[in-house]
Order: C-alpha cells, then sequence, then structure tokens
C-alpha cells in the first residue's frame, strides 16, 4: 500500500472518500494482525462469513493494489495526456522509499534494544505469527543490525525478506505494479473502449501466471479509465449495491463458508481466484466510493484517516510486538474482557501515536520529492 502522489483530477476537491477508505483498509490490517497475534481462534471463526471483510487483511492489501493503480493513473485519463506518467513513474521508488526505510530502522532498533515483548506474548496466545516477531522470517543465529537494516531497506524493493518489518513485503509488488500501470496507462490513453478492454484482460491474463499480485493493479487501472470517459455518476441505490457486493467479495479469505466452491480448485488456483474475486470487490467498493455516496464521506475524520494510511500500515508490528505484547502479558491474570479489551486500545493507541510523526515525515518527503523532479525536467528541458 502507499499514499498517492497527488489526488487524480477531474474534481475540485481531493478524492475524501478513497483517502478514508484507505486508511480504514489500513485497520483492517491492524484487526487481521491483532488476531493473528492475540485472538487466532476469533480470526478463525470470522474468515470467509459476511463480516470476514472486517479482519480480512488480504482483502485489505488487494484494495490497496487496486486503489493505487486507480489513483495513480485517473488524472492522466482525465487530461487525456500521458506526459506526467513518465515523471511519476522516474519519481516512484524515490517517493515510497523514506517512510518504509525508517520503519525498517525503527524495527531494528526495537529488536537491538530488546523492548519487543512478542516472544513472551505468544507463549500465552500460542501465536507462531507474534513469536516470530510478526512472521518475519528471521533465520536461525539471527542478530540484528542497523547496517543489515539500511541495506534491507533497499532490497526489500525487489523481493529481500523485510525481516525488520514484515508488512513490507507488499512493498516491491506496489513498486512493480506502479509502472505496470503506468505503461498500461499510456497505452490507453486516447484509445477508445473496443481497443482499451482487450488490452486490459489480455494483459491481466498474462501477468496472472508469473505476476498475480500486479492484477490488481491493472483492475484500478482500468476503473479509472472507465471513470474517466463516463458522464454520470452511478445513483445512491446502485453505490449501496455496489457497496454491499465489494465487501461481500473482500470476505473471501479461505476456501471454506461462503466461498467452499473453491477448495475444489488446485491450490494455487485457489489464491489466484482469492485475488481475482478480492481485486474485483475492491473495484466495486471504489465504484461505490465514486457513486452519489461520495459526498457522504467527508470531513476532517475522513482526512486525517486517509494521511493516516500509509503510517498506519508501516507501523502496527512493531506496536503489536511491543507495547501490545507487554500489555498482553501484564493483564494475562484479569478477567478475559479486560484482557483483551486493554490490549486492543493500548495497540491501537500505540499504533495511531506512532503513525502520527510518520504520517508528517511522509508528507515533508513527498513535497520534497515532488520539487526535486519537476526542477530536474525543467532543467532537462
Amino acid at each position: 500500500m502507499s499514499a498517492s502522489d497527488s489526488s487524480p483530477g477531474g474534481t475540485s476537491t481531493r478524492l475524501v472518500a478513497l483517502e478514508a477508505a484507505r486508511g480504514s483498509a489500513a485497520l483492517v490490517v491492524l484487526i487481521h494482525h491483532f488476531e493473528l497475534a492475540f485472538a487466532t481462534t476469533l480470526k478463525i471463526a470470522l474468515q470467509s462469513t459476511p463480516v470476514g471483510w472486517l479482519q480480512n487483511g488480504a482483502g485489505a492489501v488487494i484494495f490497496f493494489f487496486v486503489l493505487s493503480g486507480y489513483v495513480l493513473t485517473f488524472r492522466s485519463f482525465v487530461q487525456r495526456n500521458g506526459s506526467r506518467l513518465g515523471m511519476d513513474a522516474a519519481k516512484r521508488w524515490p517517493r515510497l522509499w523514506l517512510a518504509p526505510a525508517v520503519s525498517v530502522i525503527a524495527g531494528a532498533l526495537v529488536l537491538i534494544t530488546g523492548v519487543n515483548a512478542n516472544e513472551a506474548a505468544a507463549a500465552l496466545s500460542g501465536s507462531q505469527w507474534l513469536q516470530a516477531f510478526g512472521n518475519a522470517h528471521l533465520p536461525a543465529g539471527f542478530h540484528p543490525d542497523l547496517g543489515d537494516a539500511l541495506v534491507q531497506s533497499v532490497t526489500l524493493w525487489v523481493g529481500a525478506n523485510a525481516g525488520y518489518n514484515s508488512s513490507l513485503w507488499t512493498m516491491q509488488w506496489e513498486l512493480l505494479g506502479s509502472f505496470v500501470v503506468f505503461a498500461l496507462a499510456a497505452l490507453l490513453i486516447g484509445r477508445p473502449l473496443r481497443w482499451a478492454m482487450p488490452i486490459v484482460l489480455v494483459l491481466a491474463a498474462a501477468l496472472s501466471v508469473l505476476v498475480s499480485y500486479v492484477v490488481p493493479f491493472i483492475f484500478g487501472c482500468a476503473l479509472a479509465y472507465l471513470h474517466a470517459r463516463r458522464t454520470r455518476r452511478p445513483t445512491r441505490a446502485m453505490g449501496v449495491a455496489l457497496l454491499l457486493i465489494g465487501l461481500l467479495l473482500l470476505c473471501c479469505e479461505d476456501p471454506d463458508r461462503m466461498y467452499l466452491v473453491l477448495a475444489a480448485l488446485p491450490e494455487k488456483d485457489q489464491v489466484l481466484a482469492g485475488i481475482y474475486l478480492q481485486s474485483m470487490g475492491a473495484f466495486a467498493l471504489i465504484a461505490a466510493l465514486r457513486s452519489d455516496l461520495e459526498p457522504l464521506v467527508d470531513g476532517h475524520v475522513a482526512r486525517w484517516l486517509g494521511r493516516l494510511s500509509f503510517p498506519i500500515y508501516l507501523v502496527q508490528v512493531i506496536a503489536i510486538c511491543t507495547l501490545g505484547s507487554d500489555v498482553f502479558v501484564w493483564t494475562a491474570t484479569m478477567p478475559t474482557v479486560v484482557h483483551y479489551g486493554a490490549t486492543a486500545v493500548v495497540t491501537l493507541a500505540m499504533t495511531m501515536l506512532l503513525a502520527i510523526p510518520f504520517a508528517y515525515l511522509d508528507e515533508w518527503w513527498r513535497r520534497l520529492v515532488g520539487r526535486v523532479t519537476r526542477r530536474s525536467a525543467v532543467a532537462a528541458s
């Protein structure tokens, strides 16, 4: 997941509803990780049920990817001008790098100083995910090191293990997917629908086999293309229908209950089918938020939720493995409601507290990269 470089064009204000949805998706990932750490039984009970979208972290990540495909290309489609795509591609990695890099270093410092309590908490919850510092896949005999963390802040973008902050496994896909949709948008701008959609379908089918996590970005780009061409919004009734369909599709987490039919597929195909279903769910949800429902989602809370979305994603594993785990251990002998309630409240508060400085850092860095890129483009012209 990532914050958009700027708001898409075609409107007089930023797309607050989509920003709020991104923030909500970041909180869904937090719930997902919280359950993996402290409440695995609840996780199993809710997955692939009609309320499963509330804690389906995999679905939330797919939503991030579809949304990135949308916001990165929408303005170019509206303006019917692909000249900005090259500049956007050039600044994409620098734009994304700093905040994740700082979160990697923060994760390393947590392990170096020993302030993490995840192993003690995992002994109580039985969570292998928590035991492994958020499923970090750290090798045997591992010793945290700041130099190693600096190296990892670069290599994670090409698929290296994100051991100091396991949430960052998505960054390689965010970067690759961005480049794919920049190229796709350049192909689609100005093309009629009868040519554009076959290009989208062929590309999605081709990449499904090799890099399936890029497919959601293509869904988002296709929706941006369609929205840039439309003259009327869906009504509120249509928006509600799209919202419900989207949320139900985003409940798909495992081939059971609502999605038991997927169990008949080979395991590899189950994963791909899940990605497609979740991508269609995200497609429908974004379409719902661009309907006449959009003006209903506005205000300071929605804007702040959007600003904090990327930071929430970056810091939540650290919050869970430090103070969240501490509170889980400290309250182990208390009533169940207090035990889990206190852990949840403290984990959320710690996540939000850590996210705020990351939000300011990310905004400052985004502006700086934008200025440098524009000056470089002017100097080269």
